[in-house]
């Protein structure tokens, strides 16, 4: 099936759920389940593409293989030239500072990261 069929056929879907409208779907079991399926990733999709829009701070979440930021949608074209990155970088090298979880950042003086608690720390 080519992408617009796909693509129709969802929509096709989706506004069948969304309206509450009862259908008889000519499809069998397994092909409703996968797009069921299909429809979730793309809600998840949106719910992420929303979150990114209308994120106004940077974070960054310590695992035990190291750190990573979370940039605005502005930096991601060019990520490792964002102050964030460099002071994370200039801040933390390859050390984790033995932190585990997601944290608010904060640059002080354009080259010290501070990570800011916000609640999701994990162990």
């Amino acid at each position: 099936m080519k992408t617009s069929e796909r693509m129709d056929r969802y929509r096709q879907l989706r506004g069948t759920i969304m309206h509450g409208r009862i259908r008889i779907l000519e499809v069998d079991t397994v092909e409703f389940t996968d797009w069921l399926n299909e429809i979730r990733k793309y809600e998840r999709d949106i719910e992420n593409l929303k979150k990114a829009l209308n994120q106004t701070d940077h974070f960054i979440t310590f695992t035990d293989d190291g750190w990573s930021i979370e940039h605005l949608v502005e930096c991601r074209p060019e990520m490792t030239a964002c102050e964030f990155h460099k002071a994370a970088q200039k801040t933390f090298g390859d050390l984790n500072p033995g932190l585990r979880g997601r944290f608010k950042a904060t640059v002080i003086g354009g080259d010290l990261l501070v990570p800011e608690d916000i609640g999701e720390r994990t162990k």
